[in-house]
């Protein structure tokens, strides 16, 4: 079904922005508040098929996830708990929406957070459940029963682009956090640079992304569902060579792709699986519960 209204402001001003690419659909720009999103969204059947056992294998096999890509996820989760501990001096309750093997999770324990994860892939969940047990849930958040005014932190890293109903969900979001819970958001967005040069072949552009958000909508978001912004910025993630070049040749972008690859064929292991501090077209969202979860329409 052809995509009628921005999923955030709900501005029926969609025009065409970008042409179909498969496997993905084409895409639509709210004149509103700058959002893109599919003009036609991939099915919940065909979402559940994208995220069945070969979703992650793009960050190599399960010992390069186990070992050098576990560390350097650990390194971009370190910097996400400590932007977490510029708005709260103690620890809590926190839970992950898309854990996926869990390196949030062992990052925030190791901190001394009491941490929980919900993760939609099956077997990202089993390795998850390994270390967490019963702390890790399978199955999309939108469905589960979580218990409201549970929680005092919710991490979002590289999930909330999934939903074709953003409000619905953070609406959720806001009712298990306790008073002035945290919500910390990783989102790609469209006003990056790289969206901005790269345009069609901007790696963020894949067909599970239900749609790509402008500052303006994210703002907007957390009004609508009763959050207020503490900070919005620029983010900044450790990736490895060889990270970066497995995901170019899942999401091969012309030019970019054979360079990665060309590059780290050259770079002994050692220094290929080095996490650099990059830049990935994303942002970090910190939001707080305001008061009696106020929404604004």
């Amino acid at each position: 079904m052809l995509r009628r209204f921005c999923p955030i402001c709900a501005s029926e001003r969609l025009s065409s922005r970008l042409p179909a690419r498969l496997p993905r659909p084409a895409i639509l720009a709210c004149q509103d508040c700058g959002l893109w999103v599919s003009a036609s969204g991939p099915s919940e059947a065909e979402l559940d098929s994208l995220y069945l056992s070969d979703y992650h294998k793009s960050w190599g096999d399960e010992d390069v996830c186990d070992d050098a890509v576990s560390r350097m996820k650990r390194r971009t989760f370190a910097n996400f708990f400590d932007r977490l501990a510029h708005h709260r001096t103690d620890s809590g309750r926190l839970l992950d929406i898309g854990c996926a093997f869990g390196a949030s999770l062992a990052e925030g324990a190791r901190r001394g957070w009491d941490v929980y994860g919900i993760e939609i892939s099956p077997s990202a969940a089993c390795v998850a459940q390994r270390q967490f047990g019963s702390r890790v849930a399978c199955g999309d958040f939108r469905s589960l029963e979580v218990q409201e005014d549970f929680y005092d932190a919710v991490l979002m890293a590289d999930v909330l682009e999934h939903f074709a109903e953003p409000v619905v969900v953070m609406r959720k979001v806001c009712s298990i956090l306790r008073p002035s819970g945290l919500v910390a958001i990783n989102v790609p967005c469209v006003d990056s640079l790289s969206a901005r040069i790269l345009g069609a072949h901007w790696p963020q552009l894949k067909a599970e992304h239900v749609f790509y958000p402008s500052r303006k909508s994210l703002e907007l978001l957390l009004a609508r569902t009763g959050f207020r912004v503490l900070s919005l910025d620029t983010s900044v993630k450790r990736l490895s060579l060889a990270y970066v070049a497995r995901i170019l040749g899942w999401y091969p972008v012309r030019i970019l792709s054979p360079i990665a690859q060309f590059i780290t064929t050259l770079l002994p292991r050692c220094v290929s699986e080095l996490p650099l501090p990059l830049l990935s077209g994303e942002v970090l969202l910190m939001g707080q519960k305001a008061p009696a979860g106020n929404f604004v329409n």
